[in-house]
């Protein structure tokens, strides 16, 4: 690990790869293993982090910034799976924009929406959230179903089916604040 981050150091900031699954040294599959993740991190922060940099010339210290700021990002974005999707899209050139999918599942999430503002009780937000939950586990899993299978617009449609759950679950997140 340490000789690919003193490559990268010597080559300057633009040969940082962008593919954030070769930046850890991890397998190009939407499950990730959090803790090997968080292991390499570890090793290439230890490396970039400007701390140890200090005693460098400017163009360093910038650039072990520079890349310390990049390997938090990537590290963020690989650790939640709807960045890490888009990710995955992008080193596969495919063009991800939010698709509209079919009416049968928004007018569901309009009805879950509104069961949500209108709930007054905190066992019924726990079965919400619990709910929003298992439906998020599945939409991801679809998703990797296709992605695997290089099927890229239904896995497109699955990610934003995603993004809807997820808004759900800050949603469900702000009326159990409101209700305390």
């Amino acid at each position: 690990m340490f000789g690919i981050a003193r490559r990268l150091l010597s080559k300057g900031p633009s040969n940082l790869s962008s593919d954030y699954f070769q930046l850890f040294s991890l397998p190009f599959e939407f499950n990730v293993n959090k803790t090997v993740l968080s292991s390499k991190f570890k090793e290439l922060q230890s490396f970039f982090h400007p701390d140890k940099h200090v005693l460098k010339s400017v163009e360093d210290q910038k650039f072990a910034a520079d890349s310390s700021a990049y390997v938090n990002a990537a590290y963020k974005c690989l650790l939640d799976p709807y960045c890490r999707g888009r990710h995955m899209f992008e080193i596969r050139n495919y063009r991800y924009e939010y698709k509209v999918m079919d009416q049968v599942f928004l007018m569901d999430m309009m009805d879950f929406n509104d069961s949500v503002e209108q709930c007054q009780d905190q066992s019924e937000l726990s079965r919400f959230i619990e709910q929003n939950n298992e439906a998020l586990l599945e939409c991801f899993a679809r998703f990797e179903q296709y992605f695997i299978i290089e099927d890229y617009d239904s896995a497109a449609e699955w990610l934003s089916k995603c993004k809807f759950l997820l808004q759900n679950k800050e949603r469900i997140s702000l009326r159990v604040e409101m209700l305390n």
